[in-house]
């Protein structure tokens, strides 16, 4: 009775790929490694697949692919560690170059504003990141240094240094060394 529905959205059981299909669509998905490679868990063995990922770039799975296959590595296990690795938070799927181009100035607009909320508050961990449509993760610190270097014009290290301290002892934080607070007063 009650057939308004679109045939174009609205399907009757699931359409398969191929294996061809399937196969090719994987080799075609775009992926990048998140965090330094020493910092991921080795624990399976994927040590050249991650050297293959290591310039924290996107690229595909089949680039990798091309790339390992004088060193016998099958696709197989290019994605069972790809699927590990981004089930762990190490690997992420990567968007198009125009989403990519699209999605920069609305992600350089809003870093700026989450950057100027590190000068009050350590509230957010994350900035947006227009690579993979998703954020990453960014240490308090690290964002008042970003702060100092994108807004604020500074370049050196000390300075750097400098704004971080200064923010942080504004809000009362304590920055740590070995586990113990240092003071916050300014050092001569």
């Amino acid at each position: 009775m009650n057939r308004q529905f679109r045939k174009d959205y609205w399907i009757k059981g699931p359409r398969s790929l191929s294996g061809r299909e399937r196969m090719e669509r994987l080799r075609a998905h775009r992926v990048m490694l998140q965090p330094q490679p020493s910092a991921v868990p080795s624990v399976m063995g994927y040590g050249t697949i991650l050297e293959a990922l290591a310039p924290h770039k996107p690229v595909t799975l089949g680039q990798v692919e091309q790339a390992l296959k004088p060193k016998g590595v099958s696709f197989g296990l290019i994605l069972q560690a790809a699927m590990y690795l981004c089930g762990s938070g190490h690997l992420a799927a990567v968007q198009d170059e125009g989403a990519i181009a699209q999605a920069k100035k609305r992600a350089h607009k809003l870093n700026a504003h989450l950057l100027g909320l590190a000068r009050d508050s350590d509230a957010i961990v994350q900035l947006a990141n227009p690579t993979t449509g998703g954020g990453v993760a960014v240490e308090h610190v690290q964002q008042l240094f970003l702060l100092k270097l994108s807004q604020e014009g500074g370049k050196q290290p000390a300075e750097l240094a400098e704004f971080a301290w200064q923010a942080l002892q504004v809000q009362g934080r304590p920055v740590l060394r070995d586990g113990k607070a240092l003071p916050l007063q300014r050092r001569a």
